[in-house]
């Protein structure tokens, strides 16, 4: 009587299970109509092949010349308003007489270049200094002195630079002000200058404030041959922009992953979170949902048949970009047995209860 009694209980709730599968909780959205859904809210929409994938191949960087030229040195730059400087006054001739025989006499430690772009010397009087080199300085400074003094000649040290200065800041180990006189030529060597970066720099920005204009580049793509000349006045800040994709659905390991390398195909990615689960994917399945990249483009979605023979091929090519989020479908009967199976458990339970009291 109990065999009967539990094989018409099962028989009963399989049948209601049946009916109400398309109702029952789901570890993510339900992918069966997922191109009529994408054609409805005006989403790109893609089946991954061997005929389709080639616009979103992974393309591994390589190394490329610098775009331009990078020179340092400091007889290229200018003086300005600001700049502190030391300066050296003296006579080369054993017979002047004009700084007598005082040590020091004709050094001037903290000479500030003034917002006129001018400075004052004893002897030599006012004289412009701004748009000028040191180099053209000592000149104009030892051609004043040639009037009052015998074989004259100057020294002129930057003490303190301003004019000729970058300020860097954000996610570097020393944020500050650089001079492009002491050999920060570029991008990088401002950021190794100020301490570098912790991690990889496929996860660091540098934005450029340059006057009115603002530019963003990878500090990946720096090294790979992006590096660019500094100019007086700029300011770099680097940003941290940890790249990452997200996996759900019926994977082995579910959650946010940061991108191992620069670039990251769709294998990869799977791999990372430890491939699809033998018992809960749906091979025919496997999307990727991308969220609009820049203005006026449009979210798009993707699908993989990883039952296909060359579905392999076709995920090794296909690149994962930042914020993509990557789904795998449960299979069919995945969401049968979340209903059937604890029910089956309740008979088995109920079987033993009822044989136990016998």
């Amino acid at each position: 009587m109990t065999g009967a009694i539990s094989r018409i209980l099962a028989a009963a709730v399989i049948s209601i299970a049946l009916a109400g599968c398309s109702t029952l909780p789901q570890s993510g959205p339900d992918m069966r109509d997922a191109e009529e859904v994408a054609a409805q809210r005006d989403i790109h929409f893609t089946t991954l092949t061997a005929e389709t994938v080639a616009p979103y191949v992974a393309i591994a960087q390589a190394d490329s010349p610098l775009a331009q030229p990078i020179r340092a040195g400091e007889e290229r730059l200018k003086l300005g308003s600001g700049d502190v400087l030391r300066v050296q006054m003296f006579e080369t001739s054993a017979t002047g007489t004009l700084f007598g025989e005082t040590a020091g006499a004709g050094v001037l430690d903290q000479v500030v270049i003034d917002e006129r772009g001018g400075i004052n010397l004893p002897y030599a009087g006012r004289l412009r200094a701004a748009g000028l080199t040191p180099a053209q300085l000592q000149e104009r400074i030892a051609s004043r002195l040639s009037e009052i003094a015998v074989e004259p000649a100057a020294y002129v040290q930057v003490v303190r630079d301003h004019s000729n200065s970058i300020m860097i800041t954000g996610a570097v180990a020393k944020a500050g002000r650089l001079s492009l006189r002491d050999g920060v030529a570029s991008a990088l060597d401002a950021i190794n200058n100020a301490g570098g970066i912790s991690g990889q720099p496929w996860h660091f920005d540098l934005v450029l404030r340059r006057g009115g204009s603002v530019s963003r580049y990878t500090v990946a793509a720096l090294q790979n041959g992006g590096d660019f000349a500094l100019k007086p006045g700029d300011r770099l800040t680097v940003e941290a922009n940890t790249k990452k994709f997200v996996a759900l659905g019926a994977i082995q390991a579910a959650g946010a992953f940061t991108f191992p390398s620069p670039e990251l195909n769709l294998l990869e990615a799977l791999a990372a979170a430890k491939g699809l689960s033998d018992q809960r994917a749906d091979r025919t399945g496997v999307y990727v949902f991308r969220p609009q990249q820049k203005p006026g483009e449009k979210p798009s979605l993707f699908l993989l048949d990883m039952s296909e023979a060359d579905s392999l091929f076709v995920a090794n090519a296909f690149a994962v970009r930042p914020n993509d989020a990557i789904y795998v479908s449960n299979a069919p009967l995945t969401d049968f047995m979340k209903i059937v199976d604890p029910i089956l458990r309740a008979i088995a339970i109920f079987n033993f209860s009822a044989s136990v009291g016998q």
